[in-house]
């Protein structure tokens, strides 16, 4: 029902002539009057209360936002610095040092039998001269990297002795070979000139003639 058929319906409501107790003039008309406040107030009171669950709405999303923000925080940046040394390692393809003659014949890649009596040398497979130097009370103490080969910080094979000397600022040279010691073992870059010929991994304080 529409709003003017809604008030038509008053007025002929009020002033029919079957009441009782019949209205007085005009009455119909305030009372439509006043029905139309009361339609108006509930609309104006539905749109208050939309402003204010809308208004609360926003406090409590930013409330909440502001609260996630509190808790997460800024992440924290960490830093890690890596030595190139560190990635060093006594150790070079199938061989470490210290792992034992029967270890390193099971690695299927030595010639054998070995040279000597004592001390051990071996012929790795792909790899002119001696590769591996094992010891009978202190296993592998020495291994010869491939021409391929280099250490983690790129020194190999034609390497040149500055350039080596940068990569490992502790390197001294010793006649026709530098030597790096890193700690329980040492590099042993053998050189040709001003440039490196072959690299050896070698432990230190060994009695195996050789390395």
């Amino acid at each position: 029902m529409t709003r003017v058929e809604l008030d038509e319906r008053l007025r002929e409501l009020f002033e029919d002539q079957r009441l009782d107790l019949p209205a007085r003039p005009g009455a119909s008309d305030g009372i439509v009057a006043g029905a139309r406040r009361r339609r108006r107030n509930r609309v104006a009171g539905a749109g208050a209360l939309a402003v204010v669950v809308v208004g609360l709405g926003a406090f409590g999303a930013a409330g909440l936002r502001g609260a996630v923000e509190s808790d997460v925080g800024t992440p924290r940046q960490e830093v890690v610095s890596v030595s190139p040394q560190s990635l060093e390692r006594p150790a070079f393809g199938h061989f470490r040092l210290g792992m034992t003659d029967a270890e390193a014949r099971a690695t299927g890649v030595l010639r054998l039998p070995g040279q000597g009596t004592g001390c051990v040398a071996y012929a790795v497979n792909g790899q002119p001269g001696d590769g591996v130097l094992v010891s009978p009370t202190e296993g592998v103490v020495g291994i010869t990297l491939p021409q391929a080969g280099a250490t983690p910080s790129g020194v190999g094979e034609g390497t040149t002795v500055d350039a080596a000397r940068a990569a490992y600022p502790s390197l001294v040279v010793d006649g026709g070979k530098a030597v790096v010691p890193m700690g329980g073992w040492r590099y042993t870059f053998l050189l040709d000139g001003q440039a490196v010929a072959a690299v050896r991994i070698e432990k230190e304080g060994t009695a195996c003639a050789g390395s």
